[in-house]
């Protein structure tokens, strides 16, 4: 293990004096051994610039701007000498010809290290700068391993800014993005951000920037330019070993380390961080898929998947190599804190007046999926008794229920170990109906020797039962990650939350919601924008009306329960208490699909939320098809067939499933557009169809591909408008009516 002093540390600089002193051009900005200033004399004998891009791989990218500080991050090394550090000195200018460099100062000097303990990556907070302008900065070569020759080889040159003032009166443009993945897919979303007129100020990156997987097969698939294997293949996981299908997952901290390596090298992605600012949260990839806390999910309840190595590891790749500004100006990453307390990732960031940026993080600090993917889908999740006591009624279906041990003498255990089941699970109380429905599907196979049904339940106890929540097997993410019965589930949840008081749904931790709830309330900015990874729209499709389903598909289902659906009463209480502040809005990923809504909880509070696509992960329609594919029930009950059409199903205007749901594309990709002004928040959505990710547009091509679609949250009022079709199919900006499901004048 390393020791704490080895970890990456941050550095501090500062700018000369608050109006930003300048160098003459050609001067350095420290002799490195101390804070004084070389004399415009030194410039005749300063070595030029050379081209340095190649000791640079990963480029230069900033962080976290303030309206006097930024975060400047680099990654520097000797392709001949891998292994040695570099040293390294930080050039700042307000001209991008460097001919008016500031002056830079450090408690150590300005020196910089880039060495191998940290994967040879640079952090730098530079301080003292000017509110509201723009920066030109590069990282320079000073001397190479083993030379003495002087050398001036530069990075390329990276522009930042600073954030206005807090009180400063103005608008602001940002762009928002998620869900990037690598394997067979090309960033054309960058292209079309690095084409915007006018440019945003910033970039809000809300997580999954890599995935921790090579070519997953589930979700994946790599071309033979888009694709990597990790050099530590010992240290990683192995699934599917042997077979055509075999990939890894990264738990090593080189594999960690080399994602963001391969990631950073993608032309595009490097462009972006050069060009703007980013503000990044971490979701689930970064570390593990569906993750929370320490435990990865890949082997759905079979397998302890808890790891706290891995989980270090994954988090110290990404403090190494995000240009995040931490709340501590030495902040290093620290092994030896408990997890949770390890790294911080929530924080919040102002530009200007009106808006005010509040960054979450949904996997720190959250407990398990609330259905077990383990569960024994014929035990109960709830007694009559705890509905009660939790919801004051019971819900249907609630059915009647046996001690499968006593029960005729345990007759019943036995046709249900035979038929799959784990005996140490089918123990307590099992529900009838699934019993009676082992029984029928054995008798149906030829199994003669199983007891009869069981048709007498007066009397017996009633219970709710994992199958009623969606469960159908063991060990699968269906029914409880994935595709629940939405309305048993929410009964189940209430009992949970009930059982728990609050904890089993506490998503955000008890210290990040005060402080979120806290910082929304008090925070005298126009605008709150809560950066969330992941969304808190609810996604139900209400298939009880298809008669051509077999009856125990024909429910009100929920597509995804890892997001605030998981968590239903904390997602309502979340909703009322931002609803309070005011003028809050969401901005969210992870769904790989956009969506504009109204989050309303059942108390009747709304918040606005912009849910944006992936910038190349593929598309939540296919996703959606994979998994119908995945379940022989489900393909043979035609749920791909459903997927196709899921637009249409979560926005019936027959059914209402989601009432504040007004847009939705589960099949195209991008990015997102955000304008702040003292009247509204308004969010362009900028859109491609999937196919489009996998190739590598050209810049007409990036034109062509994308379309836009424009939405609004307006000061004082929690509506949502769109700009859609008028009378004479000009448009229009309407606002949504949730009674009828239907854009409406106003």
């Amino acid at each position: 293990m390393l020791s704490r002093r080895r970890f990456l540390k941050g550095t501090v600089l500062v700018a000369a004096a608050a109006g930003c002193a300048s160098e003459s051009a050609g001067t350095s900005v420290s002799n490195g051994t101390s804070d004084t200033t070389a004399t415009p004399g030194d410039a005749a004998t300063e070595p030029a610039i050379e081209d340095g891009t190649g000791y640079f791989p990963n480029s230069v990218a900033s962080g976290d701007p303030k309206p006097s500080s930024v975060v400047l991050w680099t990654r520097a090394l000797v392709p001949t000498q891998p292994d040695a550090a570099v040293t390294l000195r930080l050039e700042l200018s307000s001209t991008p010809d460097f001919s008016e460099r500031i002056s830079l100062t450090g408690s150590a000097g300005t020196d910089l290290t880039a060495a191998l303990e940290h994967d040879h990556c640079v952090k730098v907070r530079v301080e003292g700068l000017t509110a509201d302008s723009v920066y030109y900065y590069r990282f320079v070569l000073t001397e190479r391993p083993n030379s003495d020759q002087p050398v001036r080889l530069a990075s390329r040159t990276g522009t930042t800014r600073t954030a206005p003032a807090a009180d400063a009166e103005r608008a602001v443009r940002f762009a928002y993005v998620s869900c990037q993945d690598y394997n067979g897919r090309y960033y054309n979303a960058y292209k079309r951000l690095l084409a915007l007129d006018p440019p945003p100020e910033f970039i809000v990156h809300l997580g999954d920037y890599v995935y921790e997987t090579t070519a997953d097969p589930r979700f994946q698939e790599a071309s033979p330019d888009r694709a990597f294997t990790f050099t530590d293949k010992a240290g990683a996981l192995t699934f599917d070993a042997g077979t055509e299908t075999e990939y890894q997952a990264a738990r090593s901290l080189h594999n960690y380390r080399e994602m963001y390596r391969v990631y950073r090298s993608d032309p595009w992605l490097m462009a972006a961080h050069e060009r703007f600012p980013f503000l990044i949260t971490w979701d689930d990839h970064e570390f593990s898929d569906d993750s929370w806390r320490e435990h990865g999910t890949y082997h759905n309840g079979a397998e302890d998947e808890a790891d706290e190595e891995r989980r270090r590891n994954a988090s110290q790749a990404w403090t190494e190599y995000q240009p995040v500004d931490f709340e501590s100006a030495d902040y290093q990453y620290d092994r030896t804190k408990p997890l949770g307390e390890d790294v911080r990732v929530y924080r919040d960031l102002t530009w200007g007046k009106h808006c005010h940026l509040f960054l979450t993080d949904g996997r720190s600090h959250r407990p398990d999926h609330l259905v077990p993917e383990e569960a024994y889908p014929g035990a109960v999740a709830a007694t009559e008794a705890e509905l009660v006591a939790a919801m004051g009624a019971v819900p249907d279906p609630v059915g009647a229920v046996i001690d499968i041990d006593a029960h005729d003498e345990g007759a019943y255990k036995a046709p249900l170990v035979a038929a799959g089941g784990t005996a140490s699970k089918i123990t307590g109380k099992i529900g009838v109906a699934w019993i009676n429905g082992v029984l029928e599907a054995r008798a149906a196979a030829g199994e003669t020797e199983d007891p009869p049904l069981i048709s007498a339940t007066d009397g017996l106890e009633r219970g709710l039962v994992w199958a009623d929540i969606g469960k159908a097997s063991e060990y699968g993410s269906l029914g409880s990650r994935y595709f629940a019965i939405w309305d048993t589930f929410q009964a189940y949840a209430a009992v949970a939350n009930h059982r728990t008081e609050g904890a089993a749904q506490d998503v955000l931790g008890k210290e990040q919601e005060a402080w979120l709830l806290g910082g929304l309330v008090s925070s005298p900015h126009t605008w709150k924008l809560w950066c969330s990874p992941f969304c808190a729209t609810t996604h139900v499709v209400d298939l009880s009306s298809f008669a051509s389903l077999p009856e125990r598909f024909r429910k009100r289902w929920a597509l995804v329960l890892d997001d605030y659906n998981g968590f239903p009463d904390k997602r309502d209480a979340l909703i009322d208490s931002a609803s309070a502040a005011g003028n809050v809005v969401v901005l969210s990923g992870d769904l790989h699909s956009f969506w504009a809504s109204e989050l309303v909880s059942r108390a009747g509070n709304v918040v606005v939320e912009f849910t944006g696509g992936a910038v190349s992960s593929g598309t939540l329609r296919q996703l959606l098809i994979n998994a119908a594919n995945s379940d022989p029930a489900l393909k043979a009950a035609g749920a791909a067939a459903l997927a196709l059409g899921a637009d249409s199903l979560l926005v019936d205007p027959a059914t209402l499933p989601n009432p504040g749901l007004a847009f939705i594309r589960t099949n195209l990709q991008g990015l997102s557009v955000v304008d702040v002004s003292a009247d509204a928040v308004t969010t362009a959505f900028h859109m491609a169809a999937e196919p489009m990710s996998k190739e590598d547009l050209d810049e007409a091509g990036v034109a062509a591909a994308y379309t836009t679609q424009r939405f609004q949250a307006r000061a004082g009022e929690a509506a949502l408008y769109g700009e859609v079709p008028g009378d004479a199919d000009e448009l229009v900006w309407k606002r949504w009516d949730r009674t009828t499901g239907a854009w409406a004048a106003g």
